[in-house]
């Protein structure tokens, strides 16, 4: 399966342990898989193919190129997006006062 060993080396190098972590498989085993000295079994595949929100045949079939997988966001990311989605929600909700106190500066 090359073409599988060369969709995981088309990863970017900061997100394959996250993805051997999301999908249960051990980093070493990810790096020999990208080393085309193994290959997964089904549920790997398939756990692969979820996580990176592709299917299976893009994984081990270079017919079908169509398809761009879609990385997990690292956990910093979240954390980093849930605070922006905090800080934006805070923002709003004194919007109206602040809009008020510069209109009654206005007059």
């Amino acid at each position: 399966m090359a073409v599988f060993a060369s969709r995981l080396r088309g990863l970017p190098h900061g997100t394959r342990g996250r993805v051997a972590e999301l999908t249960g498989v051990a980093p070493d085993t990810m790096s020999r898989w990208r080393q085309g000295l193994g290959n997964p079994n089904l549920s790997e595949l398939e756990a692969l193919a979820e996580t990176l929100g592709v299917s299976i045949a893009w994984l081990i079939s270079d017919r079908t190129e169509d398809e761009v997988p879609r990385l997990p966001p690292s956990p910093v990311e979240k954390r980093n997006l849930e605070q922006l989605v905090r800080d934006a929600e805070r923002i709003l909700a004194t919007l109206p006062s602040a809009l008020d106190a510069v209109r009654n500066q206005k007059r």
